[in-house]
């Protein structure tokens, strides 16, 4: 059991060391874009870029209780009040 919890611990703090933070480093260092969201029909633009970002997608979940066709309510998880959400193009 012992062996078990030194175990996982030491495999925790190794995906910190070797993935996570260096991961959120060069995030950093990257430049800041935000993503264009789209309702359906509409697409958002071809990516042109050709280098790396940080791409920042605002969404706002909202629970809603709506009704179906055939009148049952349904609880839903909506994004920005809408089922389906939004369209996000990301590279």
């Amino acid at each position: 059991m012992k062996n078990t919890k030194i175990i996982k611990s030491l495999t925790v703090m190794l995906m910190l060391i070797f993935f996570i933070v260096p991961n959120y480093i060069a995030a950093r260092n990257m430049p800041k874009l935000t993503a264009i969201t789209t309702f359906a029909p509409d697409v958002p633009p071809p990516i042109k870029r050709n280098y790396p970002a940080y791409v920042i997608v605002n969404f706002e979940t909202i629970e809603l209780i709506k009704e179906l066709d055939n009148g049952v309510k349904y609880h839903f998880w909506t994004f920005d009040g809408s089922v389906p959400g939004k369209f996000v193009r990301v590279k």
